[in-house]
């Protein structure tokens, strides 16, 4: 994008895209920690039996380091990046993959987002969602409250 608006030389992007990594990497490591309220919730709608998975627009490295510093990946039945996927969002594709895989119809699947590409891609995909701005918006109650009104809209 910026060699297309700016100018920016194409023999950059692979330094940038290195440089971005490393920031992330630092960023994860010094930011991300468990919180109770995150691990309470994925471990109550584990032992309720919903699969749970991530499915972000991040390389690979980042989405583990970042699910296993918060200590939420022993939670989760599948972690899918960018990198497993052809077109990163806000197309639809890596929320059909990880429905695919996990088994689900999108009517069974309920999608946490917080940025614009990833709402139009949890649209497009045909499942639920609940918007949240947050992290502090991620709460059992909150995904509970959502999956009550989707329930009550139901046919």
């Amino acid at each position: 994008m910026l060699t297309a608006t700016e100018n920016l030389p194409g023999g950059l992007h692979g330094f940038l895209n290195k440089l971005k990594q490393s920031y992330t990497l630092e960023i994860i490591s010094t930011r991300c920690r468990p919180t109770f309220a995150h691990e309470f919730a994925l471990a109550r709608l584990k032992a309720r039996g919903v699969k749970l998975a991530v499915a972000s627009n991040s390389v690979r490295d980042s989405v583990t380091m970042m699910m296993n510093r918060a200590n939420l990946s022993v939670h989760l039945d599948l972690m899918l990046s960018n990198e497993d996927v052809s077109k990163a969002k806000p197309d639809p594709e890596i929320y059909r993959t990880a429905m695919e895989r996990l088994g689900v119809l999108p009517e069974e699947t309920l999608i946490l987002e917080d940025n614009e590409h990833g709402i139009r891609a949890a649209r497009q995909s045909g499942a639920h969602l609940l918007v949240v701005q947050t992290p502090a918006d991620v709460t059992l109650a909150n995904v509970d409250q959502r999956i009550a009104e989707i329930e009550a809209a139901a046919p």
